[in-house]
């Protein structure tokens, strides 16, 4: 039946229906109420049943709730039925056990999609009771009268900026919806925030985050609107500024230098003295740690570390003794010979200050 419907409105033959399952023992249902026979989008009831175990072995059963809606106009093609309740019980065998399901009335809606609201169909509603979808016990009735009374649900609080350095700010925006999905004009509602570091960051009566120090806070959003307060939260991330204000090798400014780059390096006379690294921070509140060289070739390591936030951000200084050039044209030590010389082929005048070998093809055993 290719009618482009879902299996809301399916009713053939099916080989395993919604909420089908095994067991190794029999259930049967007795007794079906319902502790109300008006219902109202705006309340709860119950529908309850006896199960009783009548197989040789405890087992569990799984007794859920479908709903219909006979009275609903066939123009709006409403499912069959609906799953609205279910709760799973152990039962001994040869034992009974009321097994009672709470439902929500504010759960039987559907969906207006002409006044994009939901909406409660009016008239008669029944409850059938049972294993699964297709092996329905007993059902039970009730009447849907009244009109639903929406309430503050949901409230999402977010920041232009989540991550900043101090002395910053930001703006948060906050929107709130009712139970039935409308939005609310905020401007009818009590919106208050709190900061629960201050120290950290603050934020004023229109929502405005303005930080201080490094840290975490939680910037939280309250909304109350006709008498249901309904709150959201965000987190912001104060960094701290981690960058050096100078570097200096035995009193002098590195030449150069600049907080983005991370290594600098040295290159010393023979003999020379290990360099003394020190360094000064941007933020007088960032504590700079230095471990000087413990010789040349050295490295001396600069970190400049935010205890707050367990942070660091490290510079190196690397030393080493500068290469100088040798006399290269002594006699060949006797150590040393040439296998298969050939004189064209090597020179220690034709490139100043270098040996050139001209390589041929061939091998050495």
């Amino acid at each position: 039946e290719n009618n482009g419907r879902t299996y809301w409105y399916y009713d053939g033959d099916v080989s395993y229906e919604f909420g089908y399952g095994l067991s190794y023992t029999t259930f049967e249902y007795d007794n079906f109420e319902i502790d109300r026979e008006t219902i109202t989008p705006n309340g709860s009831f119950t529908v309850s049943t006896d199960v009783t175990n009548t197989g040789e072995v405890d087992g569990d059963e799984i007794v859920q709730v479908y709903v219909k809606t006979p009275d609903s106009p066939a123009s709006l093609e409403r499912p069959i039925k609906r799953l609205k309740g279910f709760k799973r019980v152990t039962i001994p065998a040869g034992q009974t056990k009321t097994v009672s399901i709470e439902i929500d009335g504010s759960d039987l809606w559907f969906w207006d999609a002409e006044n994009e609201q939901i909406t409660f169909d009016q008239g008669t509603y029944v409850f059938e009771i049972g294993p699964s979808s297709r092996s329905i016990h007993g059902e039970v009735e009730a009447e849907m009268h009244g009109k639903y009374k929406p309430v503050l649900k949901t409230v999402v609080a977010e920041a232009e900026n989540l991550v900043m350095n101090p002395g910053k700010s930001t703006p948060s925006s906050v929107t709130a919806s009712l139970s039935n999905d409308r939005f609310i004009n905020l401007s009818e509602a009590d919106v208050k925030f709190k900061s629960n570091n201050p120290q950290v960051a603050t934020v004023n009566k229109s929502g405005k985050v303005s930080t201080h120090n490094p840290g975490v806070a939680s910037i939280t959003a309250s909304v109350r609107y006709d008498g249901n307060t309904v709150s959201d939260s965000y987190v912001i991330k104060v960094m701290p500024d981690l960058s050096p204000k100078s570097i200096t090798v035995n009193g002098s400014k590195i030449t150069g230098f600049s907080a983005g780059t991370k290594a600098y390096s040295y290159l010393l006379k023979k003999d020379a003295k290990v360099p003394q690294v020190q360094a000064t921070a941007a933020d007088a509140k960032t504590e700079v740690e230095v471990e000087q060289a413990g010789g040349i070739p050295g490295t001396a390591v600069i970190n400049f570390v935010d205890h707050n936030t367990n942070q660091k951000n490290t510079y190196y200084v690397n030393f080493d003794v500068k290469s100088f050039s040798d006399e290269f044209n002594g006699t060949l030590g006797s150590q040393w010979n040439w296998i298969r010389e050939n004189e064209s082929n090597h020179s220690l005048s034709a490139t100043s200050g270098a040996l050139t070998i001209t390589s041929e093809p061939g091998d050495v055993s």
